[in-house]
């Protein structure tokens, strides 16, 4: 069983940009498979700040989502079920010095412009220097939201400093596949225990692709109704994720149409 109206914060859907979908008939397929398991709310979350790909321009990215929505506007008009779906821009934010520039003149892109940034870091970082980036973060007046963190050895290694991450008000999310199995039972297992540690905040997608990245929250919605309950797995897929997008971005902050 699904319900409609889930909430996809971290999707790869802007064509062309990063390992997503390559072009605009992908991405409305992308679309298309997360409509028919319930989503009606997708942020699109391009890679930036993170090679290869030189997504380092918050500007140009916003001016590169706004003219995808015209065009999925455009094709609404004869594709139905694009009506039901709201688009929102984010980005996953990869920890660099060149993300560190950019949070300081206030020109990151946050999810749906939200005070909530989603970020992602290399393996090989140190867990002080994790911690040092979610306070610079905090600082400038915005959330962390820490991606996939099912996925980094050094919390499989010790998943007390994702407990600590969450004590400091860092938002813990997990990728449905690793929920739901696809990516391993032993992956699966240690979601579980954080799960059962009630200490993630939130289940996404993280979509890339029709083949290998499929956007699945809808089966991880039925996992998790089916191994904890109805009500985490609301909260988890839709009431998580909606809470935190109205979440206002800091006012000090230039208004994100206003950056050149």
């Amino acid at each position: 069983m699904t319900v409609p109206g889930l909430v996809d914060p971290h999707f790869h859907l802007l064509p062309g940009v990063d390992d997503g979908p390559r072009t605009l008939q992908d991405s409305v397929a992308l679309l298309r498979l997360a409509h028919a398991g319930g989503v009606r709310h997708v942020v699109a979350t391009p890679h930036m700040f993170a090679p290869p790909w030189n997504n380092n321009d918050p500007a140009e990215m916003r001016r590169t989502f706004r003219a995808f929505e015209e065009e999925i506007e455009e094709i609404s008009h004869r594709v139905a079920f694009l009506r039901d779906m709201k688009l929102s821009l984010g980005a996953e934010n990869y920890i660099s010095p060149e993300l560190f520039d950019e949070l300081e003149s206030g020109k990151v892109v946050t999810l749906g412009d939200s005070d909530h940034l989603l970020i992602e870091f290399s393996g090989f970082m140190a867990f002080e220097f994790v911690l040092s980036a979610v306070e610079r973060i905090k600082r400038a007046g915005l959330r962390p939201v820490l991606a996939h963190v099912e996925r980094y050895p050094m919390f499989q290694q010790n998943w007390r400093r994702l407990e600590a991450l969450a004590e400091t008000g860092c938002v813990l999310q997990l990728n449905a596949s690793s929920v739901t199995g696809a990516g391993g039972r032993r992956v699966r297992r240690f979601c579980d225990r954080l799960l059962k540690e009630s200490i993630v905040h939130l289940v996404a997608s993280d979509a890339h692709d029709e083949r290998s990245r499929t956007p699945i929250l809808e089966r991880a919605f039925n996992t998790l109704a089916e191994r904890f309950s109805m009500e985490d797995a609301v909260f988890l897929t839709k009431e998580s994720a909606e809470s935190m997008l109205l979440s206002p971005r800091p006012r000090s902050e230039p208004a994100p149409e206003l950056q050149q």
